[in-house]
């Protein structure tokens, strides 16, 4: 249950949406919080058969206000419906093809974005329920049909018809996808999306490929995986790479040193061993946000990790946002040596299940002293936490003043097991001040990530009790469980992208706290 408070008028909302809170527009179009407003069949181009339904194939026709503009990108979704005893592609590629058949002249120059993806790519193989064998076989012709206005590709790898596509000569096209701008591999454990991935190589070997990503929640290293994107992804304008299946930190240092225009970088199973030989440095000119995450069991079982030796060849002199998660070995020193290194101005530094020391991490908040966003959330088994009386001394406004220039700040129960309840978040509104020359606030956004949405289940109820009277209009609160990341992710990249000034007329009056608070 969460109540939506305005800070001159109370309104109750009585029912959750889940993620974000409910807004009380929600049927506003455009709000923030509510569903986008429905295409008007009257504008768009329709292209469907009998009665399939218009969102698997919508064309947007150009736009009204510049007749330059070129037909807006197509949608194509095959939906994977799973069940018990067998699984069902819809819509049938009857019904698709001949939807396509219909399509007007201006939708058959439209782009597409074409999805064949399970949903879920956590799965294992034998979890997976039986379908029929020629069905990924005839939609895969449909998409080969139209591969000259591929723009973007999703595929699950276990639909990939490698013996069909081979028949039809795949690993030999050259040329065949040329305006190919991103692609999304997802796979299930214990299935070599590797040897998938190698396999439909040829597809965008010459295309003009920004965005790549793997996902796979793997058990094994894939130390192939390194010469296999240097060989068969074009390198030279990639700019946004994912690579979530298990890797060692040298596929890691090999793969940064060979894409010269990587902006984003997303390493989500980093293990060993360490890079033998003498450190050789390598510098990504572009690199602005680099994530590395740690292999699980390596984190569970307290095992050595190696974001250390990555860090110690890396120089990212253009880096903003630095985010790691599950290490319980991290070396500062080596991160410090590396900021030094790279003489680069961090603006979002975030650690999730970090092991780190108050004075490490005060350390790290003196050299870092542009951060726009900060996140700290270790776990019950972390003692001492980071954060310290110290860390309050250096945040007050009338000392180092730390973090004056901080917008968004996450946190846990556990980031505060150090301090009194309460402590914490009377510190922080001394730094939550309202600039009367700008007409501004600093900080506009605190997720403070508690155990449950009921009293009693909340940890440290006066840290809570003292967020939710923050009447403050510029900012907004967080308070709830972890499944408001993709939230945060979203205020983030909004962050980072643009440094807008936050005028009091354009921030939503909004406290978000659990109804029990109130």
């Amino acid at each position: 249950m969460v109540n939506v408070v305005p800070t001159k008028k109370a309104t109750t909302v009585k029912k959750s949406t889940g993620g974000l809170p409910p807004n009380p527009n929600k049927n506003t179009p455009g709000s923030r919080y509510g569903p986008p407003p429905k295409p008007d069949n009257r504008e768009l181009g329709i292209a469907y058969a009998d009665k399939a339904p218009i969102e698997y194939v919508l064309y947007g026709k150009e736009d009204s206000s510049n007749r330059a503009t070129k037909p807006v990108l197509g949608l194509l979704t095959v939906k994977y419906n799973s069940h018990q005893d067998s699984n069902m592609f819809y819509p049938s590629p009857k019904r698709f093809k001949n939807a396509l058949k219909k399509q007007t002249p201006d939708q058959k120059a439209c782009p597409l974005k074409i999805s064949f993806s399970c949903g879920d790519w956590t799965k294992t193989v034998d979890e997976q329920s039986p379908y029929h064998a020629m069905d990924p076989v005839h939609y895969w012709d449909i998409f080969l049909d139209c591969i000259d206005r591929w723009a973007s590709l999703e595929i699950w790898a276990p639909f990939v018809p490698r013996y069909h596509l081979q028949k039809k000569g795949v690993p030999e096209w050259k040329n065949s996808a040329p305006i190919l701008r991103n692609v999304v591999l997802t796979g299930p454990k214990g299935f070599n999306i590797v040897e998938t991935a190698q396999f439909l190589s040829p597809l965008w070997r010459n295309s003009p490929l920004d965005s790549f990503a793997i996902k796979q929640v793997s058990e094994v290293p894939y130390d192939s995986l390194a010469p296999l994107l240097f060989h068969y992804v074009p390198t030279q304008h990639l700019t946004q790479l994912r690579i979530d299946c298990k890797l060692s930190v040298i596929g890691c240092c090999l793969l940064l040193s060979s894409f010269p225009s990587l902006v984003n970088c997303t390493f989500g199973d980093v293990t060993g061993p360490a890079v033998d030989g003498p450190t050789v440095m390598f510098t990504c000119g572009e690199l602005e946000s680099l994530k590395l995450v740690v292999d699980y069991e390596d984190h569970r079982e307290c095992r050595e990790t190696y974001i250390w030796d990555l860090l110690d060849r890396l120089v990212a002199p253009k880096l903003r946002r630095f985010v790691v998660e599950c290490d319980d070995r991290w070396q500062n020193t080596s991160f410090l040596a590396f900021l030094d290194r790279s003489q680069c101005v961090l603006e979002a530094l975030e650690f999730l299940l970090v092991r780190i020391d108050p004075e490490s991490f005060l350390q790290n908040l003196r050299r870092c002293f542009n951060l726009r966003v900060l996140m700290y959330k270790p776990d019950y088994t972390q003692t001492p936490t980071a954060i310290s009386r110290e860390v309050l001394t250096a945040l007050d406004p009338e000392g180092e003043d730390l973090l004056a220039d901080l917008e968004l700040l996450a946190l846990n129960e556990d980031a505060l097991g150090g301090l009194l309840d309460g402590e914490f978040s009377r510190a922080l509104r001394k730094n939550a001040y309202y600039d009367d020359l700008d007409k501004t606030y600093t900080l506009r956004l605190c997720w403070f990530e508690v155990t449950g949405d009921h009293e009693e289940h909340v940890q440290r109820k006066k840290d809570a009790m003292e967020f939710a009277n923050w009447h403050n209009p510029m900012l907004q609160v967080w308070m709830s469980g972890n499944h408001l990341a993709k939230a945060w992710e979203e205020e983030v990249e909004a962050c980072l992208r643009v440094r807008c000034v936050f005028a009091e007329k354009e921030i939503p009056p909004l406290v978000f706290i659990p109804e029990t608070f109130i």
